[in-house]
């Protein structure tokens, strides 16, 4: 499924990113202001994902180490 396979929200200015992506937080719209170009919607749907999946692999590390601190 692409990045870009999304709904959009009612309120007109977020978009639903599949719920088949596994690394985003459990909303899964955000906010992109009323963007009308579609390479520049794109990019920062693009750019909020990696940012999502490097939060989510350091919420990772930090657990990872916090389990081994309690062994």
């Amino acid at each position: 499924m692409s990045l870009l396979e999304k709904k959009r929200c009612p309120c007109g200015t977020h978009f639903w990113l599949p719920p088949s992506l596994p690394l985003l937080p459990k909303t899964h719209h955000f906010l992109l202001l009323h963007l009308t170009e579609r390479n520049e919607r794109r990019r920062i749907i693009e750019r909020l994902v990696r940012k999502m999946m490097t939060v989510k692999h350091q919420l990772l590390r930090k657990n990872d180490i916090k389990n081994k601190d309690q062994e």
